[in-house]
């Protein structure tokens, strides 16, 4: 039985190791050889060379030097292409290389993409808009907006975009007015209404009471009340003009009598004065006289004459 076994394994490993052994070939097969790593090197090189991609045709010629270092054909090929980039030191300086064209590329293919979006993105707005739905159509446009960077390729296309979205405001605005006009009146909005017309009358009767009790300045502000709330209020109109000429009224009144009263003054002023005379002493008092005024009475000064004199000299000559 043992012997049985080991003449199995013996015999499956054998079978194994023909298998293998003829595999290895076929997948040896699918591996590149060195050779068509060289002509595939070669070709990208001088087709890169080719375009003026310098860099590129740099880097393969590198890696076949290094595969091939003793090959005079790689060596001078490098030579020529290192010679003609040192000839381009703005691309050096820069570092300009094909990773970057290659994101140029890729940005403008973006671009391109989002404008060609966008085109898609006006027509589904127009179609939402047609159907009365502008709040979607612009929802749609303000994404549009959205994804689209400002550059001098998108200028155009962004200032389109932003008409058509005033147009569409514009038209939901109109729609809007037609809606509210033709909506009936709902009870909460006519019960607003009746509360106004009530405290707009409580103001009137208000305004009355106060004119009537001598209040004008009072029942004129409460008027003025009225008026803002209600602009067309007769009533409060008439109570205003009425107030009004009642203030003219008294301010005429009181000028006239101010006037009156001035030109009483001036008259009064110009009354000459009155002459007063003295009372007599009734007869029978005893009036008892001062010596000095009796010695007075008894001087009796000679008729003087002052012809041209200075005043001071005949006071002194009186003295």
């Amino acid at each position: 039985m043992n012997l049985r076994r080991k003449l199995l394994s013996l015999l499956l490993a054998a079978t194994l190791t023909g298998l293998v052994a003829s595999l290895t070939p076929a997948v040896r097969a699918l591996e590149p050889t060195t050779t068509e790593v060289k002509i595939r090197l070669m070709s990208e090189a001088l087709r890169a060379r080719d375009v003026g991609d310098y860099i590129a045709a740099k880097s393969r010629l590198e890696e076949l030097s290094a595969l091939a270092p003793a090959d005079a054909t790689i060596k001078r090929l490098l030579n020529e292409v290192t010679r003609k980039l040192a000839a381009q030191p703005q691309l050096v300086a820069a570092g300009i290389d094909v990773e970057a064209e290659s994101l140029a590329r890729a940005e403008g293919d973006r671009l391109r993409g989002l404008i060609a979006g966008s085109t898609v993105q006006r027509k589904l707005a127009k179609t939402q808009a047609r159907d009365g739905n502008y709040d979607e159509a612009i929802a749609t446009l303000d994404a549009t907006v959205g994804v689209l960077p400002a550059n001098p390729l998108t200028q155009k296309l962004l200032e389109d975009l932003a008409n058509e979205r005033a147009v569409f405001a514009q038209k939901q605005a109109k729609q809007e007015a037609r809606a509210a006009v033709s909506a009936p009146v709902t009870p909460t909005v006519a019960s607003a209404a009746s509360q106004v017309t009530d405290e707009i009358a409580g103001l009137v009767a208000k305004g009355r009471g106060q004119y009537l009790a001598g209040e004008p300045d009072a029942a004129a502000e409460t008027f003025r009340v009225v008026q803002a709330r209600d602009a067309g209020n007769a009533e409060a109109a008439s109570y205003l003009a009425r107030i009004e000429q009642t203030g003219r009224a008294t301010e005429r009144g009181s000028r006239t009598q101010t006037h009156a009263q001035l030109l009483g003054e001036v008259d009064l002023s110009w009354q000459r004065p009155e002459v007063f005379q003295e009372r007599a002493v009734e007869s029978g008092a005893t009036v008892k006289t001062l010596p000095l005024m009796n010695k007075l009475d008894e001087i009796i000064l000679p008729t003087v004459s002052f012809t041209k004199v200075e005043i001071g000299r005949v006071v002194a000559a009186l003295s």
